[in-house]
This record gives structure tokens, sequence and C-alpha cells, in this order.
């Protein structure tokens, strides 16, 4: 593992957003790095998928 990556760092991850309920996957989800909700423009974290 490269030095400073985190072990699932650019893994599979889900996103639900909690304002307006919008749900997505991308592939390049990161820990503490939030993505834009393109419905309501808020900052939604991901939760990693299982192994």
């Amino acid at each position: 593992m490269p030095k400073g990556e985190i072990p699932y760092q650019g893994k599979l991850g889900d996103y639900q957003c909690r304002n307006c309920g919008r749900r997505w996957t991308s592939g390049h989800s990161h820990p503490n790095v939030g993505l834009w909700c393109s419905n309501c423009n808020s900052k939604v974290y991901p939760t990693i998928r299982p192994q």
C-alpha cells in the first residue's frame, strides 16, 4: 500500500443525501471526502461497501 493511503481509499461507496433522499454509487469513494448532491447541492459522505 502506498505511503499515506487509507485501506479503502478509491473503493466503491454508496451515497444517500439526507436532505432530499437521492441515492447514488461512486467507484472512487474516499473516507471523509464528500460529494455534492446534484439535486440539492448538499454535501454527502460515503458508506463504504464491505469487501
